[in-house]
C-alpha cells in the first residue's frame, strides 16, 4: 500500500537555474521524513538548465509552456497527490522546519483557514532590497494578502474557488486571496512559514522592471484594481509629475511647490509600509525608503501605461 503523503509542494519555474537548486535542496532537507511529502516542479518552458536541475531533485517535473503563472500553479495542484497543498516559488529558500511548521499550523487553524508566509531578504541585502523589504523590530510582515511564494491551502478549498485565475501574468496570488475571502474563508499571514526570496531585485533597473511586470495585472484583472488604494497612487503620481514639469516649462513661479507635491504618493506608500512592518526608521533611513517608493511608482506607472497602450492598440 502506498504511503499517504502529508503534503504536496508545488513550485512554478521559468529560467530559474540560478536559484532553483538551493530552493529544492532546502525543501529536500526538512525535519519531515522525505517520503512523507512530494515536490512538484511545473516548468513554464525554461530555456536554461532549470528542468534538468529540477529533474534531479523533485519527485515530478511537469512541462507547461506558453501559459501564465496562475495556470502554471493550477497545473501543479491538479497533479498533487496530497490533500494539503504548499506553494513555494523556485527562487525562494526555506528553513529546515518549514514543512513541519506548515503542517502544524494547518492542523491547528483548520481546513477553512488558508495560510500565507511573509518574505524576508538575505542577511546583507543590497540597497534596493533592504529598503523595500523593511525588517521590523519583530520581523512583522507587510502584506495582508497571500503571496505565491508561500501558501498553505487544503486542496478541496483551493479547487472550490477554481484555484488561481489562469489569465493573470502577475497578481494571481492577490486575486486568489480576494476570491477566498469572498467565499468566507479565512486568510492569515504567518511569519513562521516565511521564506527568503533569493530572486529579489538587487539593482534599481531590476526593481523597476519587476514592478513594471507586476503592473501588467492591472489590465488583465480590470476593473478590480480600482478598489486598490495603491493603484490610485500609481495613477496620481505620473499625473502630478507631468503637471509639475508643465509648470516648470511654462515658467510658472509655483513649479517648485508642484514638484514637492509629486512626493505625496510615494510618501503615503512609505508611511503605509513602515506602519505595516512596524519598522522604526532612523533619520538616515527616511530618504532611502522614499527613494525606493518613487522607483516603485515609476515602475508600476510605466507598466500600467504600457499595458494600457497595448490593450487599446489596434490588433
Amino acid at each position: 500500500m502506498q504511503k499517504k503523503l502529508a503534503c504536496s509542494i508545488i513550485l512554478p519555474a521559468y529560467n530559474e537555474e540560478e536559484h532553483i537548486k538551493a530552493s529544492l535542496n532546502a525543501l529536500t532537507n526538512q525535519t519531515l521524513p522525505r517520503d512523507s511529502y512530494e515536490i512538484i516542479v511545473v516548468d513554464n518552458g525554461s530555456e536554461d538548465a532549470t528542468r534538468e536541475i529540477a529533474a534531479s531533485l523533485a519527485d515530478k517535473v511537469i512541462d507547461a509552456p506558453d501559459i501564465k503563472v496562475g495556470q502554471v500553479r493550477n497545473t501543479g495542484a491538479k497533479q498533487a497527490a496530497a490533500n494539503l497543498l504548499i506553494f513555494v516559488d523556485s527562487d525562494c529558500s526555506v528553513n529546515e522546519k518549514h514543512l513541519e511548521t506548515a503542517l502544524q499550523l494547518a492542523e491547528s487553524q483548520g481546513k477553512n483557514t488558508v495560510l500565507g508566509g511573509s518574505i524576508s531578504s538575505s542577511e546583507k541585502p543590497p540597497f534596493v532590497e533592504k529598503y523595500w523589504l523593511l525588517k521590523g523590530k519583530r520581523n512583522d510582515y507587510q502584506q495582508r494578502d497571500l503571496m505565491g511564494c508561500s501558501i498553505v491551502i487544503d486542496k478541496d478549498v483551493f479547487f472550490s474557488v477554481n484555484g488561481f485565475p489562469p489569465h493573470l501574468s502577475s497578481g494571481e496570488d492577490s486575486a486568489l486571496s480576494q476570491k477566498l475571502k469572498e467565499k468566507g474563508y479565512n486568510v492569515k499571514i504567518k511569519n513562521e512559514i516565511g521564506v527568503i526570496h533569493l530572486g529579489n531585485p538587487k539593482t534599481i533597473t531590476e526593481f523597476i522592471a519587476r514592478q513594471a511586470w507586476h503592473a501588467q495585472s492591472y489590465i488583465d484583472n480590470w476593473p478590480a484594481p480600482l478598489r486598490d488604494k495603491v493603484f490610485w497612487l500609481v495613477i496620481i503620481y505620473p499625473a502630478l509629475t507631468i503637471f509639475a514639469l508643465d509648470m516648470a516649462a511654462t515658467g510658472n513661479e509655483y513649479w517648485i511647490l508642484a514638484l514637492i507635491a509629486t512626493q505625496m504618493p510615494p510618501a503615503i506608500l512609505s508611511l503605509k509600509r513602515i506602519i505595516r512592518a512596524r519598522f522604526i526608521p532612523k533619520p538616515i533611513d527616511v530618504l532611502p525608503i522614499l527613494f525606493v517608493d518613487n522607483l516603485y511608482l515609476i515602475g508600476r506607472a510605466y507598466g500600467f501605461l504600457k499595458g494600457l497602450f497595448t490593450a487599446l492598440s489596434p490588433r
